[in-house]
């Protein structure tokens, strides 16, 4: 229970960080969250960092990564499909499926860290 209560204040926070940091109030998420993919497609993802974001946003909770001891069932087991950087930096900017898009959640070199640290985290 502390866990989930912890990762939706994580959430929270990371949410009204983002929404003080200000941003196109008219641009639409389809949009923003393709400026996004394509701002994170052109930076270069630290996996470090990338580690933090995993676990501040809360990944984990629906990806299986034994890297970081996740055990989520709902969503891909990342140790299974081993994602490129290329393709996470996509699925966590425009959604897929069921997975939704993290646009306005997180920064694009956010994006572009947790890319970093999933594809390394599979191929170790």
């Amino acid at each position: 229970m502390l866990r989930f209560v912890l990762s939706i204040a994580v959430a929270l926070a990371l949410v009204l960080g983002v929404a003080a940091c200000g941003g196109d109030e008219n641009d639409s998420t389809a949009e923003g969250a393709v400026k996004a993919q394509e701002a994170a497609s052109e930076l270069e993802g630290d996996a470090t960092r990338g580690k933090k974001v995993w676990t501040l946003a809360g990944c984990g909770a629906c990806h299986t990564l034994s890297a970081s001891q996740a055990k989520g069932t709902s969503a891909a087991n990342l140790d299974d499909v081993r994602p490129s950087a290329t393709l996470v930096v996509d699925r966590v900017a425009l959604g897929f499926q069921a997975m939704p898009t993290y646009q306005g959640l997180l920064t694009p070199q956010q994006i572009a860290d947790v890319g970093a640290y999933v594809a390394e985290a599979t191929r170790k």
